[in-house]
């Protein structure tokens, strides 16, 4: 992986860009949790990961090639939470994992209800 400078980071040694921590992010937009037609009420978000803290925020959107609305930030901490409450209404979701501290994490699944 290159970063913007053009300097190799090399995976898995670390969370860092020349001693400056590094932003990480996993993300998916526009998932459908049923029928595209209706309105779906995300409520809780159940992460199974490993690691340091991150962040999570949900969003939503009424199309598929609308913008997302997103939620502000939540904290999650893995073996210490196993879950974070949201209330978001939309046809379809989209989620973000993000940290910008040298921590490393793993996310094995998620799950909504």
């Amino acid at each position: 992986m290159l970063s913007a400078a053009g300097d190799f980071f090399e995976m898995d040694r670390g969370n860092q860009f020349n001693g400056v921590d590094a932003v990480c992010f996993a993300r998916r937009e526009a998932l459908d949790l049923g029928d595209k037609g209706d309105w779906h009420m995300l409520l809780t978000v159940y992460p199974l990961a490993e690691g340091g803290p991150f962040d999570i925020r949900i969003g939503s959107l009424d199309i598929a090639s609308g913008s997302t609305v997103w939620s502000d930030y939540q904290t999650f901490t893995p073996g210490t939470d196993y879950k974070l409450n949201f209330r978001v209404t939309g046809r379809m979701h989209s989620y973000e994992i993000y940290s910008n501290a040298d921590v490393s994490w793993n996310l094995h699944s998620i799950e909504f209800d």
